[in-house]
């Protein structure tokens, strides 16, 4: 998948079948969390700097990695 140096949204991520599930997995928090609707329009860069601070840098590598072959 092209991530388009990050700049893909998350809504685009979400929409795409095999990525959401990805995401759900490695991240079930995004399920049920509110704020899901309001960062569709939010690039995969910017929801990775969010996430820094909860999230290992090797773990955003490993699913970034993920993303990319599908």
């Amino acid at each position: 998948m092209n991530l388009r140096e990050n700049q893909i949204t998350m809504g685009e991520l979400l929409d795409h079948p095999a990525a959401r599930r990805l995401l759900l997995r490695e991240l079930p928090i995004l399920a049920h969390h509110p704020m899901i609707a309001m960062g569709r329009e939010m690039s995969l860069e910017r929801a990775i700097a969010l996430g820094a601070g909860w999230l290992p840098r090797h773990r955003v590598e490993s699913i970034l990695e993920q993303l990319r072959r599908l």
